[in-house]
């Protein structure tokens, strides 16, 4: 590697960068998307009273024993799947998993970068 007019970054410009990738981030379609997508499911009553009911069956298979816990389970699990099945919390999922690709992708590109040099 050739270092005659190389200038080594300083902290304040690598966080400025840093600031910038994150803004950037944050302005994407992708993650403007799944912002709307979760103020609609916090706003939801039908996914909200879902999310209640599927909570209140885990409490009380919590305080059971037996078959009788194996049955609030089996209730808190439909629920749960009822809740995660929802259109709303499908788009979600999809988008937050399309994020989280990308992010990961980015990651292990700029480490195989970083272990190049």
């Amino acid at each position: 590697m050739y270092l005659y007019n190389y200038v080594a970054m300083t902290e304040q410009d690598f966080l400025n960068e840093e600031f910038d990738f994150i803004k950037t981030i944050k302005n994407s379609s992708l993650y403007q998307r799944l912002l709307t997508l979760s103020n609609q499911i916090d706003n939801d009553e039908a996914l909200i009273s879902l999310a209640k009911e599927r909570d209140n069956f885990f409490l009380q298979a919590d305080k059971e024993e037996g078959e009788k816990k194996r049955e609030l389970l089996i209730k808190f699990k439909e629920k749960d799947d009822e809740l995660k099945n929802s259109p709303l919390m499908v788009e979600y999922l999809q988008v937050y998993k399309q994020i989280k690709t990308i992010l990961n992708d980015l990651s292990m590109k700029l480490t195989k970068e970083l272990n190049n040099d």
